[in-house]
């Protein structure tokens, strides 16, 4: 999050000054997500992705749309109020901190039904004494930063601004999920479990192997590429990425306490030491229960990528756990951090 503050805080301090007659219009992207009011045509940087930025004379408009990371999802998703306000309050900390500024005020109100904080702070700009308005909107996907800086005493335009700022519903960057029975999500090759999964609208299922072989999911040209050989999947070159999900065939759950465990009797600490000896660096660890089980969430980065598990103890069949992998596309984004944390999230207790 701080790289991105670096980013916006950049963008700041080169843009020049414009002196071209103000005309205020409704500025919507194409790629959908929000609509604000703008007095010039904003410019998008391609370098730095949701970014948008225009000015009039020596006033300063930016929004910027940065994806949720994987933790961050867990909190915004779940409608945790608490854990939310502490997310923004933080990155507003650090972007005051980042600009040297002195808070003036600070107010929270939902936009449009999301959570939000404005606060308004002064720096100096090369200088010039500045006043600095930020809206922070939280939503399921994004985190919007509604930015505008202006000279000191003169806030109007920065507050028409982010006062403008809509969050459109209907954002087509959203890909539809659908409800999927675990049944379905395991190729019927476990015995049912009370629970439902949501998976990406346009994927399908593929079984591969024996029970341990599981079920894929995906798009049908990943399909293709993982199984030209289906003794040995293939999970390179992906397009859109492909979820996997089987019976575990070296982690066990113990069905008294729930602790997993490789079948060492270390626990889920060994496990974690045994990922470290491998090199893995280890972003997210999660420990607890999902949809009424045990759960063991495990987000890691290593040579070559990223990957993404999810244990479910207390199947009662076999290991008494199952295994949810992720598998990225060969060009992974925040997006897939993003479409993980929603996939986790989306596991809940069968109707």
């Amino acid at each position: 999050m701080r790289a991105r503050l670096s980013v916006l805080i950049v963008s700041i301090a080169i843009a020049g000054p414009t002196f071209a007659q103000s005309t205020w219009s409704v500025f919507a992207p194409e790629d959908g997500g929000f609509s604000v009011e703008l007095p010039a045509s904003p410019e998008r940087d391609p370098k730095k992705q949701g970014q948008y930025i225009a000015q009039s004379g020596l006033t300063t408009f930016i929004v910027e749309a940065t994806p949720l990371d994987a933790n961050m999802f867990q909190v915004i998703a779940s409608r945790d109020r608490k854990g939310t306000a502490a997310i923004l309050q933080a990155t507003a900390d650090a972007m005051i901190e980042g600009m040297k500024g002195t808070l003036r005020n600070s107010s929270t109100a939902d936009v449009d039904g999301q959570p939000a904080m404005s606060l308004w702070f002064d720096n100096e700009l090369k200088g010039s004494p500045m006043t600095a308005a930020l809206r922070l909107v939280a939503t399921d996907r994004y985190i919007y930063y509604v930015f505008g800086i202006s000279p000191r005493g003169s806030t109007a335009d920065i507050d028409r601004f982010l006062g403008s700022f809509r969050v459109v519903k209907d954002d087509p960057r959203a890909k539809s999920f659908t409800t999927v029975s675990f049944t379905d999500a395991v190729c019927g090759k476990i015995p049912p479990v009370p629970i439902t999964f949501a998976l990406p609208g346009d994927f399908t299922p593929r079984a591969v192997g024996q029970i341990e072989g599981g079920c894929l999911w995906g798009a049908r040209d990943d399909l293709d590429r993982v199984t030209v050989d289906p003794a040995q999947g293939d999970f390179t070159a992906l397009r859109r990425g492909v979820f996997r999900a089987r019976v575990s065939t070296e982690v066990v759950c113990d069905p008294a306490t729930g602790i997993f465990d490789q079948t060492d009797g270390t626990g889920e600490e060994g496990m974690r030491r045994a990922m470290a000896a491998t090199g893995a660096e280890v972003i997210t660890w999660r420990k607890g229960r999902i949809a009424g089980l045990p759960a063991l969430q495990v987000v890691a980065d290593i040579p070559g990528g990223r990957v993404y598990m999810l244990y479910l103890g207390n199947t009662k069949f076999n290991s008494n756990a199952m295994l949810v992998n992720y598998y990225h596309p060969t060009n992974r984004s925040p997006a897939d951090d993003q479409l993980w944390a929603r996939f986790v999230a989306g596991i809940q207790p069968a109707k």
